[in-house]
C-alpha cells in the first residue's frame, strides 16, 4: 500500500467511524469516488472494528476489576478536570492514586488515565 493510499484510508476510516452504520455507504460513495482499492481497505477496517467492538465493549460504571481486599461500599472519587479529556469510569484506586477510563476529546480515543494522589 502506498503512503498516499494509507493516509487516505486512515482519513476515510476515521470519518466513517463517526457516522451511524446506515449512513456509511453514502459517505464511502462520496469519499472513495470509484476508488475500489480505497473502498475495500476502508470496508475491511470497518469490519474488523465492528468485530473488535463485539468482544471488547467500553466498560460501564459498574464494571472494573474487583479489589483483592473485597468489595468496597465507598463511592468513587469525584472525577478531576483534565484539559481535553472526559473521565468516564473510575476503574480503581491504589496507593499512588486513581485510574480512570478517559476519552480524549481531540482524537476521540479512549485511554487509561492515572491521577496521582497529592
Amino acid at each position: 500500500m502506498s503512503p498516499q493510499l494509507f493516509e487516505k484510508t486512515c482519513e476515510v476510516f476515521q470519518r466513517a467511524c463517526k457516522v451511524v452504520s446506515g449512513q456509511r455507504a453514502a459517505l464511502l460513495d462520496e469519499a472513495c469516488r470509484g476508488d475500489d482499492e480505497l473502498r475495500a481497505e476502508v470496508e475491511s477496517l470497518l469490519d474488523w472494528d465492528a468485530q473488535c467492538a463485539e468482544h471488547a465493549p467500553v466498560p460501564t460504571a459498574t464494571a472494573g476489576p474487583a479489589s483483592p481486599w473485597g468489595p468496597s461500599d465507598a463511592p468513587p472519587p469525584e472525577a478531576p478536570e483534565i484539559p481535553d479529556y472526559e473521565l468516564l469510569v473510575h476503574l480503581g484506586s491504589g496507593s499512588a492514586g486513581d485510574v480512570w477510563l478517559g476519552r480524549n476529546r481531540i482524537d476521540d480515543q479512549y485511554y487509561a488515565i492515572k491521577v496521582l494522589g497529592g
